[in-house]
């Protein structure tokens, strides 16, 4: 099947239309070629470092790697942004160093709109002296556990069926591992980098609280992970809910360790492997307990919750500015309104 596919480059009005004989092609070979013709005829000579490149409708951030006949149809235009190569480590997000914010997180007095903010990759996640405290009295609590050798739920032992089942001390660091490979069984397209990023920093939230148990050491790579945007792939699909957001967290954990792709500013989508050594990351090994620390919570609906929850605000806020701006340009009067909606009538005056 024959795709026509408009693309429009660094937001400049025309689009160039690509014509793919196939669909078989991939969106980067799209991009290639739309970025040559833009180039002879805007006789811009920038290397690329690489491409970004999202649907036009829903702004959905498309995969260099897929093919066009999976993510787009005939005639669907997508927006191409071009990068240049980092001339250095620090260059990881569009904000420059007097833009970037940093919010302080202790797992109790984050707020929807910060979390939002969190979502763009302006700002950067630091947590308070005495979070570390509390993290690491609970990290000395699972230690002790495995030292005195006592059965824990979650610790030494099998999970669900196998609760009664005791795990070696050998095994314990496998054991993580398994687990959260065992759970990356979401589907669908991937989560938004926006969303994603709002999840992980949910995270890291309650990581913050100093009750899972999760050692001070992994917990730094975990944030230093999302203050460069080292971004894991999450599929869209394949959650359970208020039982557990499992397999998108579990996609999480498991980027973090190098396994499935991931996003970051400096090198677009990649093997996730890759996109943490490109900045200057180790793989995470999760110790005891940590595996599950990292898989159980509702991140993943809370942050899509907390998206919604500011968009109704700015709907609510935008229909009272229309509401008086109608008003006026009727030359009403806000007299007509009942009283008990007193609130309502002072937005519009």
């Amino acid at each position: 099947m024959v795709f026509r596919i408009p693309v429009t480059i660094h937001s400049i009005p025309e689009k160039f239309l690509i014509v793919c004989e196939t669909g078989h092609e991939t969106i980067q070979w799209l991009c290639e070629k739309a970025y040559k013709i833009y180039t002879e005829k805007y006789h811009d000579k920038t290397v690329p470092y690489y491409f970004v490149a999202r649907r036009s409708y829903d702004r959905c951030l498309l995969s260099l790697d897929d093919h066009i006949e999976h993510v787009l149809k005939d005639n669907e235009s997508i927006e191409i942004d071009i990068a240049k190569q980092f001339d250095d480590d620090d260059s990881l997000s569009t904000a420059t160093d007097e833009e970037r914010h940093v919010v302080l997180l202790d797992g109790y007095h984050l707020k929807c709109s910060d979390l939002v903010r969190l979502g763009t990759g302006d700002y950067q996640i630091e947590l308070p002296d005495e979070t570390w405290n509390l993290i690491h009295k609970a990290r000395e609590i699972v230690d002790h556990i495995i030292t005195n050798k006592k059965v824990v739920y979650g610790v030494n032992t099998g999970f669900g069926s196998f609760a009664s089942t005791i795990i070696s001390d050998e095994k314990l660091a496998d054991l993580q591992t398994r687990l959260i490979v065992s759970h990356c069984a979401g589907v669908g397209e991937p989560l938004t980098i926006e969303r994603a990023r709002m999840m992980f920093a949910l995270r890291i939230n309650i990581l913050a609280k100093g009750y899972s148990g999760i050692s001070e050491d992994t917990l730094r790579k975990i944030i230093t992970a999302f203050n460069k945007s080292c971004i894991p792939e999450i599929p869209s699909q394949g959650t359970v809910g208020a039982s557990g957001d499992l397999a998108p967290l579990a996609h999480l954990a498991a980027g973090l360790m190098g396994v499935g792709r991931m996003w970051s500013p400096k090198t677009g989508w990649g093997n996730a492997n890759d996109v943490l050594a490109q900045n200057g990351l180790d793989l995470i090994e999760y110790k005891p307990k940590e595996g599950l620390t990292m898989i159980n919570g509702t991140q993943f609906i809370t942050a899509l919750g907390a998206e919604a929850v500011e968009r109704a605000i700015l709907i609510a806020r935008q229909a009272d500015i229309i509401a008086a701006l109608s008003t006026e340009a009727l030359r009403g009067t806000v007299r007509h309104l009942h009283p008990s909606k007193y609130f309502l009538i002072k937005n519009i005056q």
